[in-house]
């Protein structure tokens, strides 16, 4: 193979970087506004963390990187399907690496969905994993057509705010108000006898109207979130959704609800989520 140049991304690469995305990504990397705004945004902040692989002045990958304090973070990695197992993932972040730490870094931290075993070749540990669970409905039984769910009022707030604590009730309160922004977002409550049994909040997936994707919950863990979860697809099912999705890192949730019907998803657009890291010595 010829001789690979690692060297820093010029924003004249931006097309040729759109074009790499296009074919080496499965998730929403693909598309030019995710990894077009990336690495605008890594160009005005971290130039020096942006680099590109070019072989006979073709650009065969890129690498959007940026630091804060001494972590470093791998954005975005690809490479062209031409150059694949040819070395040049490994040639770039390898530079990366020495350029974080240059800055100070003593770690990097990428995430991704589908790249674990290359991050392991080159030296990183999977430290924790986001499960992302999907409910398919078509097909499923589902057991009446309404829920025990109402949709959250503003005079529920103060009641719920008393039950989470402030710390949680901060974490409800960001995914109840985004909801207001997006397609599909909607916020229930369970209750009994005026009592906070659980709390949801759905919205549709920015890139695929069947998946309504449950943005928070609440109870998290114990049998109080498995009713929960079991009215939300009463709704969903009713709306017409072919799958409910949630992410989570609570192992044991994740290995019970797959227990229970649930399947660890495998969509471009939603997909369990490895994060991995890697001191640098």
């Amino acid at each position: 193979m010829e001789e690979v140049i690692i060297r820093e991304t010029k924003v004249e690469d931006i097309a040729d970087i759109i074009r790499v995305a296009n074919q080496a990504f499965l998730e929403d990397a693909r598309r030019p506004s995710v990894t077009g705004r990336s690495v605008v945004n890594g160009l005005r902040s971290f130039p020096k963390l942006q680099l590109v692989a070019e072989v006979n002045g073709e650009i065969a990958g890129f690498i959007v990187g940026n630091i804060s304090g001494d972590r470093g973070k791998v954005a975005l990695l690809a490479v062209s399907p031409k150059y694949w197992r040819k070395g040049v993932g490994t040639k770039l972040i390898t530079e990366l690496e020495r350029r974080i730490k240059e800055m100070g870094g003593k770690e990097v931290t990428p995430g991704t969905p589908f790249a674990r075993g290359f991050y392991e070749k080159v030296g990183y540990t999977c430290y924790e994993v986001e499960y992302k669970l999907i409910r398919e409905l078509p097909y499923s039984v589902i057991p009446k057509m309404d829920s025990d769910l109402n949709p959250i009022r503003f005079e529920d707030l103060k009641k719920i705010v008393k039950t989470l604590g402030e710390k949680e009730a901060l974490e409800f309160l960001r995914a109840f108000f985004s909801s207001f922004e997006i397609k599909g977002g909607k916020a229930y409550i369970l209750s009994e006898k005026d009592e906070v049994k659980g709390i949801v909040v759905v919205a549709e997936n920015k890139w695929n109207s069947d998946l309504l994707e449950i943005t928070y919950f609440y109870p998290s863990e114990g049998d109080g979130v498995f009713d929960l979860l079991e009215n939300i697809v009463i709704e969903a099912s009713k709306m017409g959704y072919r799958w409910v999705g949630l992410r989570t890192r609570n192992e044991k949730l994740a290995k019970e609800l797959m227990n229970r019907g649930w399947k660890e998803a495998h969509m471009p657009e939603f997909w369990t989520m490895y994060l991995m890291r890697k001191e640098l010595k």
